[in-house]
């Protein structure tokens, strides 16, 4: 396993599966659209708007009843549903694409292994795009001083693990773009 830190990103287009992790406000889902337009890619964000629409319109229903418990388990059965169709869109994607993308934080290592587990077998080559943001960044996306410091915490912790390529080991390759190479990003698919 390797990680590069460089905007040439090379992917196997035999069955591969491609997660773009980062933290939250990273620009994944910016990267997805503006660099991966051809591609099909799969981000996680969709489902968890569609539970937050539809979130709303049982919060309006629940309200007259006055029944909290009714809105947990409306929360819960939403969110089980946008789990298990987010499942089956990787699953139907991995199954008819040569490449799949997949959007989401993926901070966490277990997340990532859980993940892979979920679909192995279905691709032959795994990689990672992690988009490396700056401390000022986030500082200009997080205004509030406590969130800032959870925030900034997490950011200190998932920079971190790129300096351990034991946490990356699952993937054939990791590349890691920070603000400054993202601009240059070229996508080269090999046989």
């Amino acid at each position: 396993m390797q990680i590069h830190h460089s905007s040439h990103l090379a992917f196997r287009s035999d069955k591969s599966l491609v997660l773009i992790c980062g933290m939250p406000g990273s620009g994944k889902s910016t990267f997805a659209h503006k660099y991966l337009e051809r591609f099909h890619v799969i981000d996680n964000d969709d489902s968890i708007d569609s539970v937050c629409n539809q979130l709303k319109n049982h919060q309006i229903a629940v309200k007259k009843t006055l029944n909290p418990f009714a809105m947990f388990k409306a929360m819960k059965e939403l969110l089980e549903q946008a789990t298990e169709h987010f499942f089956n869109e990787v699953h139907h994607s991995l199954s008819c694409n040569p490449i799949t993308f997949v959007v989401g934080n993926f901070t966490e290592k277990k997340l990532r292994e859980d993940f892979l587990k979920q679909f192995e077998g279905e691709y032959k080559h795994k990689y990672a795009i992690v988009l490396d943001i700056s401390e000022q960044t986030l500082k200009k996306q997080v205004r509030n001083p406590l969130e800032f410091k959870v925030f900034l915490s997490n950011l200190k912790s998932f920079q971190k693990q790129l300096t351990n390529s034991e946490d990356w080991q699952m993937f054939d390759v990791v590349y890691v773009l920070t603000e400054q190479t993202i601009k240059n990003v070229s996508i080269e698919l090999r046989n």
